[in-house]
């Protein structure tokens, strides 16, 4: 029995390797077309987008291997149906129980290496993505910022400079809204220097001896004149942000002390997450057993079918645990209802179940 677990346990692992590269590949594409955009649009180093694709690797295997392994389960489960060898398992004393039991081994392996991505490496991957994004951003914008040259590379600013001085000083500065609507402004000033702000990912001009220039409200002329000035705006786009994302680069460390309620949901989605795995491992096992006269294509449906309940339900308990005042513990339900369904129809299907 030792050395029929150990072959069946096996063949988990060639679908489940090929289903999440293939998963991975497609997740990552918006990112890979996003980041060729950067070669080619802004001449960033291939180094530079390498770098960057692999630091956000972690984040898109937190989402495919869950889903690879209720695949690989099925893939192999149907075989064995189709191929008369869960028959012969069958007839020699090996039931669905024992079958389920190496799935569930098998998911307890992949969720043990979710657990490691999600609480470790995609934090960490996160905060060097990040880091990267802001080393090319200062390369990006010393390359822009040209004397004598109008740039507008910056969302919604035009930005010209007569001279760069010594330390990369600017000389002779000049920033206006572009287009220039009625509450636009237009600021001058005769030196300045570039700095940037790690958090905001954006750009501040340290302006000295200058005037800002733009309409009232009541519809006269203004000017301001200043001694210093901090002009902050918005750098050129790299990549995408997701909404709220640097909490994904938070260490899990201190999400376990926080005491606010977002860190604990965030907490709560790194643990429970890879769980994901360990469900759909049990629960495709009682789904993907047919008869060997009959199509695959009815275990494909209902494995399926059961992937898209699961993660739609896990949407619907992530919404409920971000913005209402529901128990954070509600995000483990979808993993631990998709295990309970699993585990209770191979005790029936073993005739030790409720019927």
């Amino acid at each position: 029995m030792l050395l029929l677990s150990r072959s069946v346990f096996l063949q988990f692992v060639p679908p489940f390797l090929l289903t999440t590269g293939v998963l991975t590949f497609v997740l990552s594409m918006d990112t890979v077309f996003r980041l060729i955009n950067l070669i080619v649009d802004r001449g960033v180093k291939l180094s530079s987008v390498s770098l960057m694709l692999l630091y956000r690797t972690p984040q898109f295997l937190s989402v495919t291997i869950p889903i690879a392994t209720g695949l690989a389960v099925v893939l192999v489960v149907v075989r064995l149906s189709l191929d008369h060898e869960l028959t012969a398992l069958r007839a020699s004393g090996y039931s669905y129980g024992q079958l389920g039991r190496i799935a569930t081994g098998f998911g307890l392996l992949t969720t043990a290496l979710g657990l490691l991505i999600t609480l470790v490496l995609q934090p960490l991957g996160y905060r060097a993505f990040e880091d990267e994004k802001l080393r090319i951003l200062k390369s990006h914008t010393a390359k822009t910022i040209k004397p004598q040259v109008w740039n507008y590379d910056f969302s919604g600013k035009v930005l010209f400079i007569e001279a760069l001085g010594a330390n990369d000083q600017l000389q002779g500065v000049f920033v206006s809204d572009h287009p220039m609507g009625k509450d636009g402004s237009v600021t001058v000033a005769s030196s300045g220097s570039v700095d940037f702000l790690k958090e905001e990912q954006a750009i501040v001009l340290h302006l000295q001896e200058g005037a800002i220039h733009r309409y009232s409200p009541t519809g006269g002329y203004q000017t301001v004149t200043f001694d210093q000035f901090r002009y902050v705006f918005a750098p050129p786009k790299i990549v995408s942000n997701a909404e709220s994302g640097h909490i994904w680069g938070v260490p899990t460390p201190e999400l376990w002390q926080g005491n606010d309620r977002t860190s604990r949901v965030e907490l709560l989605l790194r643990l429970t997450n890879p769980l994901a795995g360990l469900a759909l491992a049990a629960g495709m096992v009682s789904l993907s057993i047919i008869s060997p006269r009959r199509y695959r294509a009815g275990a494909y449906l209902r494995a399926f079918i059961l992937v898209v309940v699961y993660y739609l339900t896990w949407v619907a308990a992530t919404e409920m645990a971000t913005y209402t005042d529901t128990s954070e513990l509600v995000l483990g339900v979808p993993a631990l209802a998709v295990l309970t369904f699993g585990i209770l129809n191979l005790l029936r299907m073993d005739g030790l179940g409720p019927r």
